[in-house]
Formats: structure tokens, C-alpha cells, sequence
């Protein structure tokens, strides 16, 4: 739940910078993409919260947590990608295509992002009172505070968003393993391993920037 937080206003920040970029924005700009954020992010919660009420499997919770550590990089490529490939060159990109480019690139990661958050704190709360629920929002809200200032204080300066993004993916398939070895589930485990190896090749073959 932690890096839940963390993973969240980082990619947040990221992706900001990204629109503002690609999309040669201002205010309006950082509105769209926040509003879309917001909506995306509620409608996935709300998805969660219906799914929670269901035991959910710990195969889903793995799989879902291997696809939030990647999602964050394809969004940031796949953004630069489509922008040069629909629009040409110089050309300035209008509110509606701002609208609909910002929701239909952050839905996968906020919807997924969202559907997690709901999903965790009823797995950490089954059986206990709701007390420890609103230890879930506390420790998702420190989770954003850390995040956000390591952002603003070491990856802004030190690490461009290709690195910051990639070492967020190795963080949470680290916890994507470690949730998959500590319940015995040793097949399972290798995903993430693997990811974390293909990511590591990558990076040190392509400048991903």
C-alpha cells in the first residue's frame, strides 16, 4: 500500500511533465490531464470496491502488480510515439485532442491503480475492524508524500523520466516477488524476475530517453 502511494504521485509527476511536453501545454493542459486522472482513478476504485466484496486471487494481485511497475514506461513511450505518428510536426494539438489523448493513455495505469487501492485494504482488513482501513489510507497517503519528495529532490534533478520510471518498475516487481515467494507460489515468482531482467537489458542496450 506504501508503494502503492509512492508509485502513484510519481508517475502522476512523470507523466505530467510528458503531456506538458508532447502536448506543448499550459494550465489547461495540466487540468485536462488531472481531471482525467481523477475520473479514471474513481472509476477504477469503484470496480474495486465491487470486486473486494469477492475474494480476490492472489494470481490477479500479482499479475495486476507486475502490469502497474510497466505501465508507467509504455504510457511515457507510447505518448511520444502516437503524438509523432497523428499529429506532424509543429503542429499544436487542441483541447479535444488533449481530452481524449490523456484519457485514453492513462486508463490502463489509473484504472489498474485504482481498482488495487480498494482491492488491498479489504484483503488487509478481512477479519479486523475499521481501525486498520484507515491505516490503509494513511500508509497509501505517506506513501505519496515520500514519493513526491524524493521526486522533487533527487529524480528531477539526477534522473531523467526514463530512469525514474524504471527504477519505480524494478521497486514494484520487487514486491510483486516478494508477494509471490512469501505465499509459495515459486512459478508465479519467476514473472516478476524475469521482467525486472528484460527491463535491466533494455536499459543498458537503449537510451529509453
Amino acid at each position: 500500500v506504501l508503494a502503492l502511494g509512492w508509485t502513484t504521485i510519481v508517475t502522476q509527476s512523470v507523466l505530467l511533465r510528458s503531456f506538458l511536453s508532447v502536448f506543448y501545454g499550459n494550465e489547461l493542459v495540466i487540468g485536462i490531464v488531472l481531471a482525467s486522472w481523477l475520473v479514471l482513478t474513481g472509476t477504477g476504485a469503484a470496480i474495486g470496491r465491487r470486486t473486494s466484496r469477492r475474494p480476490v486471487s492472489l494470481r490477479t494481485v500479482i499479475l495486476l502488480q507486475a502490469a502497474l511497475a510497466l505501465l508507467p514506461l509504455g504510457s511515457v513511450l507510447l505518448l511520444s510515439y502516437v503524438k509523432n505518428l497523428v499529429f506532424p510536426p509543429g503542429t499544436m494539438i487542441g483541447i479535444a485532442e488533449s481530452m481524449y489523448g490523456s484519457l485514453l493513455l492513462l486508463a490502463p495505469f489509473c484504472v489498474i491503480s485504482g481498482f488495487l487501492f480498494p482491492v488491498y485494504a479489504a484483503l488487509l482488513a478481512r477479519g479486523a475492524d475499521t481501525a486498520l482501513v484507515s491505516r490503509v489510507y494513511g500508509l497509501e497517503a505517506v506513501g505519496s508524500v515520500i514519493g513526491g519528495i524524493l521526486f522533487t529532490l533527487l529524480a528531477v534533478r539526477f534522473l531523467n523520466a526514463a530512469q525514474t520510471l524504471v527504477i519505480l518498475a524494478v521497486m514494484n516487481l520487487g514486491i510483486a516477488f516478494l508477494v509471490a515467494s512469501s505465499n509459495q507460489r515459486k512459478l508465479l515468482s519467476l514473472l516478476p524476475v524475469a521482467l525486472v531482467l528484460m527491463l535491466t537489458l533494455l536499459s543498458a542496450t537503449t537510451d529509453l530517453d
